[in-house]
């Protein structure tokens, strides 16, 4: 079984490596919009008084709000970056772990990697410390049984399996 959890951890984190380069392509498409919008600004400036030019105006709105997408972006990539290359198992959960957990009210077998808060996709098994399954795993072992607190009630999930 182990090295089907394994497997399972290599697919999520093929999976997350495509999550990581369309992450990539978002952000050098966003800093070509954003360099299109400061010659934009640019040329609007030449016109004279800011204060009535809505195209400067709506230009440097352009320019703040890809700014911080740009922020946003760099900031998760570093994130991914700095976390893909401090994970030593210890036989606990914690970042870096991938499970085998079962949902035992639905009588089905997720795989799951555990991500820092803020990073992750629960559509891929990329899980983040930030969500109910995630913050409930953390620090338990395999054999362990959590619940997780849902709205439309709570869901055991049973620890198969640590890696």
């Amino acid at each position: 079984m182990n090295s089907e959890l394994i497997a399972k951890g290599k697919e999520i984190e093929s999976q997350v490596a495509n999550h990581i380069r369309n992450l990539r392509t978002e952000l050098e498409s966003v800093q070509l919009r954003l360099k299109e919008e400061q010659d934009a600004a640019q040329r609007a400036s030449a016109m004279g008084d800011r204060s009535e030019n809505a195209e400067w105006q709506i230009a440097n709105d352009n320019i703040a709000r890809y700014t911080v997408s740009i922020m946003s972006l760099v900031n998760t990539l570093d994130t991914y970056k700095k976390f893909s290359a401090s994970y030593t198992p210890t036989g606990k959960v914690m970042v870096g772990s991938t499970l085998k957990v079962v949902d035992r009210r639905h009588n089905s077998t997720l795989y799951i990697k555990i991500y820092p808060a803020g990073l992750g996709n629960a559509k891929i098994g990329a899980i983040s410390t930030a969500t109910p399954l995630g913050s409930a795993v953390l620090g338990k072992t395999a054999g362990t049984e959590v619940i997780v607190k849902a709205p439309l009630g709570d869901i055991p999930y049973y620890i198969e399996e640590v890696l």
